[in-house]
């Protein structure tokens, strides 16, 4: 008999040790079959040389694709058994609440809600790195910049507002191009304003976000860009998470684990509450 890995949170039962038997046993059923059928053939070759020159290789071919399942086999027991000990949700709300759920099709949902988040909710996938460790990563926001072109007096160089919704200005914003074959980068003020060079498009990038606009009047020197909330609020998630024990933690940037902080698994009734 052949025992199979155990792994956490799953062990391999009796239905796949009684399967990976048989398999064995039919592995070398085959492997008898071709000795036979080589000795037969050799008896008959001169009477029918197409079953000498066949049969054997028939048989080979056999034995081969049966080794190849049985690989397969084994080598998918400790990955079903990897991944199915991460599904679920799992949630920690030390002043907001966050909430990430695991999905067996290699997707994840994941939940900000409460104290300066208003149900943020973001969705993306996961690929395995390690034992029970993830690598998660949602889409980045690339969405059209809105921007109005309006004609100015200054000759040499653009003027930029950036603005909210709500028409409130927005400092910190990164606007980067090139100019005169060179590369520049500024960052809009506290009154939401920058000045860059001539040029015939720029990079406005806030957050996670970022969006290229390319000059359409030639003659326009000023440019105000409204950014959407949306745009505002995009956090594309880019993590590295651990489950164990039914804990999930997430990696620092450095790459290690804090085993102080984690996010405890919930029930799936729990979930359904959450991801309906």
């Amino acid at each position: 008999m052949i025992a199979l890995p155990r792994t956490r949170g799953f062990y391999a039962g009796n239905w796949q040790i009684l399967l990976t038997n048989r398999i064995l046993s039919a592995v070398l059923a085959a492997s008898r079959s071709c000795e036979l059928l080589h000795l037969d053939t050799r008896r008959n070759c001169g009477k029918n040389p197409i079953r000498c020159a066949l049969n054997p290789r028939i048989a080979m071919k056999s034995l081969i694709l049966k080794l190849l399942f049985l690989a397969s086999f084994l080598v998918s027991v400790p990955c079903l058994a990897r991944s199915q000990s991460i599904y679920g949700a799992y949630q920690d709300c030390p002043f907001h609440c966050r909430t990430i759920k695991i999905n067996a099709d290699r997707t994840f949902e994941y939940r900000l809600n409460g104290d300066l988040y208003n149900d943020q909710r973001y969705e993306g996938t996961w690929r395995f790195v390690g034992r029970n460790k993830i690598k998660a990563t949602s889409p980045v926001d690339h969405s059209p910049l809105r921007v109005s072109e309006r004609l100015g007096n200054q000759p040499n160089y653009y003027t930029l507002l950036v603005v909210a919704p709500n028409g409130a200005v927005v400092s910190g914003v990164t606007i980067s191009g090139i100019a005169n074959h060179k590369r520049f980068i500024v960052a809009t003020n506290e009154d939401g304003t920058a000045q860059i060079p001539i040029c015939r498009r720029f990079r406005i990038s806030f957050r996670d976000y970022w969006g290229k606009h390319a000059i359409r009047n030639l003659s326009a020197r000023q440019f105000i860009i409204e950014l959407s909330v949306e745009q505002m609020t995009n956090d594309a998630i880019d993590e590295t998470w651990l489950i164990e024990d039914r804990r999930l933690y997430v990696a620092g940037r450095d790459g290690s684990f804090d085993k102080g902080h984690w996010l405890d698994k919930l029930s799936n009734e729990e979930a359904r509450k959450i991801f309906h």
